[in-house]
C-alpha cells in the first residue's frame, strides 16, 4: 500500500464509520494493516458479485471490531451494511484469528506485533487497576523470562522475536519509515539498512574531524570463480559452509574434507566473507551467467542448524548488492517462507525425486501467493528417478544433472526417458531448461535474463 492510498483508505473508513452510524474503531481492529490497492480492488469486485461472505463485527458500544475493508467496500458500492454484535473475551486474539490468512509479509507481521504488544500492556495495566491478577507468563513460549510481552506478541502474529525487535528499533528511530513498513511499501530489512546507513554517515562525518579515529580494516574477501561443472553461475560465495543433511552423493563434503582439515564439513558461519559482493567487480560480459552467484555452494544456508540471524545477515548483503543475482538452493525449503527475500535472489529447491519436486511446487505456490516475484527454480541433480512437474508449478527454471563421482558413490547418468519427461513438462510450464555439464547431452542451456541490465 503506498502512502497516498493508505491515507485514502483512512479517510474512507472515517466516512464509512460516520455513514453507518458507528461510534468508532476498536483498538484491536487496528492490529492488522488495511489492504493494499490491488487487494482492496479485488475485494470490491468480489463483494459486488457475491455479496459479503464474512460478517462485520462490532461491539455493544458500536465500535468496529473486524471488517474495516469490507465496510469501505460496501460504502463504495452504495450498499447497506449489516452488523453482528460480538463481545469477545479476547478481542486481540479474535482479530488475529480472523486475519491470519491475509497475505502479509514478515515485516508487516512484526509491525503488527508491536501493536499487539502495546495492547497486551494496556490490557495488563487495566486488569491490575481493576485488582485482577495478571499472569505475564500465560501462553508464552517455553523458557521465556524477560521480554514476555514481545515474545507473546511475536508468537500470536507469527513474526520472529528478532524481527519484532527490529520493528521496535525502526519505530523508535524513524516513525515515517515505520509507517512505510506497516503499509507494505518497504521491508524491515530495508528500513533497518536505511537507519544504519544514516548512522554510519553521521559517525563518519563526526570521526573525519578526529585524527585519532581510524577506520577498521575492511573485509577484503571476494567471490570465487566457478569451474566448468557450474556453467549457470560464474561465481560462488560461501559465507556459510558445512551441512548436516548427510547425503551420500555430496561432492561438497569431499571438497571440504580435503580443504578444511579437522573442521571438515561442520556447519560454520564465516562473517569475514560477508563483504565479498561489494569487493568483487562485475564482469563486462553478455553471458547471462556472468552476474550469477551460487550462494553457499559448500553447504545449505537454509538448513535447520543455521540461526535466523546468520541467514538475515547474508540476505542483507544480497539486498545491498542489486548488481548480482544470488542463486539459493536448499533441501529445507519451508524456511524460505520465514524471510523477506531480496528480488535479486533466485529461489532454488532440490527436486531430484518426485517427493522433493512436489514439496518444491507447494513452496513455490505459497511464495507466489505471498507476492514473491523472484526467479524460482528446481535443481534435479542428481536425477534419482522419474520425476514429473505438477501443473501450475510456478517454476521458472529447471536444472538437470547426472551424479558425479564421490567417495561413496560412482558417477552415473539418469535414464533418457526421465530427462525427456522433465523437458516436456518444463516446456508445458513455460520454464527455462539448463542441462548440467555432467550430462551426456549438454543442451539446452537456458537462463532467465539477468536482473540488472
Amino acid at each position: 500500500m503506498n502512502t497516498d492510498f493508505a491515507q485514502e483508505m483512512h479517510d474512507k473508513l472515517q466516512k464509512a464509520i460516520k455513514h453507518y452510524g458507528l461510534s468508532g474503531v476498536h483498538p484491536a481492529a487496528t492490529i492488522v494493516p488495511m489492504m493494499i490497492m490491488e487487494e482492496y480492488q479485488d475485494l470490491v469486485r468480489d463483494v459486488e458479485e457475491k455479496g459479503l461472505t464474512q460478517d462485520i463485527l462490532i461491539t455493544e458500544e458500536k465500535l468496529l471490531l473486524d471488517g474495516r475493508n469490507r465496510l469501505c467496500a460496501l460504502m463504495d458500492l452504495g450498499e447497506e451494511a449489516e452488523f453482528e454484535v460480538y463481545t469477545p473475551n479476547d478481542p486481540i486474539g479474535l482479530v488475529l484469528s480472523l486475519n491470519t490468512r491475509r497475505n502479509l509479509t514478515q515485516s508487516q507481521r512484526a509491525m503488527m506485533a508491536l501493536k499487539v504488544e502495546e495492547l497486551y500492556a494496556e490490557e495488563a495495566k487495566a486488569r491490575k487497576l481493576a485488582g485482577k491478577k495478571v499472569d505475564h507468563k500465560a501462553d508464552l513460549p517455553e523458557g521465556s523470562t524477560k521480554g514476555q510481552a514481545r515474545d507473546k506478541a511475536a508468537k500470536t502474529t507469527g513474526a520472529s522475536a528478532r524481527l519484532v525487535s527490529d520493528a521496535k528499533a525502526v519505530a523508535k528511530a524513524d516513525p515515517e519509515l515505520s509507517e512505510k513498513v506497516w503499509n507494505g511499501e518497504i521491508t524491515l530489512n530495508a528500513a533497518m539498512k536505511s537507519i544504519k546507513d544514516r548512522k554510519r554517515k553521521e559517525a563518519k562525518s563526526k570521526d573525519s574531524s578526529d585524527p585519532s579515529k581510524t577506520a577498521s580494516k575492511e573485509d577484503s574477501s571476494k567471490f570465487n570463480k566457478t569451474n566448468d561443472n557450474i556453467g549457470w553461475a560464474w561465481w560462488t560465495w560461501n559465507p556459510q559452509t558445512g551441512c548436516d543433511h548427510d547425503c551420500p552423493g555430496c561432492y561438497a563434503r569431499d571438497i571440504a574434507n580435503r580443504l578444511y582439515g579437522d573442521e571438515k564439513f561442520e556447519p560454520t558461519f564465516r562473517p569475514e566473507r560477508l563483504k565479498a559482493p561489494k569487493n568483487t567487480k562485475v564482469p563486462k560480459s553478455d553471458d547471462p551467467a556472468s552476474r550469477n552467484v551460487f550462494l553457499v555452494s559448500m553447504g545449505d544456508l537454509w538448513g535447520k542448524w543455521v540461526p535466523d540471524d546468520h541467514i538475515q545477515q547474508v540476505l542483507d548483503e544480497c539486498s545491498d548488492s542489486p548488481q548480482w543475482n544470488f542463486l539459493c538452493l536448499t533441501k529445507n525449503p519451508e524456511r524460505y517462507l520465514k524471510f523477506d527475500l531480496p528480488e535479486n535472489c533466485w529461489i532454488g529447491i532440490t527436486g531430484n525425486t518426485q517427493k522433493r519436486m512436489n514439496k518444491a511446487v507447494k513452496i513455490f505456490q505459497k511464495l507466489r501467493e505471498k507476492g514473491v516475484k523472484n526467479v524460482l527454480f528446481v535443481s534435479c541433480e542428481p536425477l534419482e528417478e522419474s520425476v514429473r512437474i505438477p501443473e501450475d508449478s510456478c517454476i521458472d527454471l529447471v536444472i538437470i544433472g547426472a551424479r558425479s563421482r564421490t567417495t561413496e558413490l560412482d558417477a552415473s547418468q539418469p535414464e533418457w526417458k526421465w530427462i525427456e519427461d522433465l523437458l516436456y513438462d518444463a516446456r508445458s510450464e513455460g520454464a527455462y531448461m539448463y542441462f548440467k555439464e555432467n550430462l551426456v547431452l549438454e543442451l539446452p542451456k537456458e537462463l532467465p535474463v539477468s536482473q540488472e541490465e
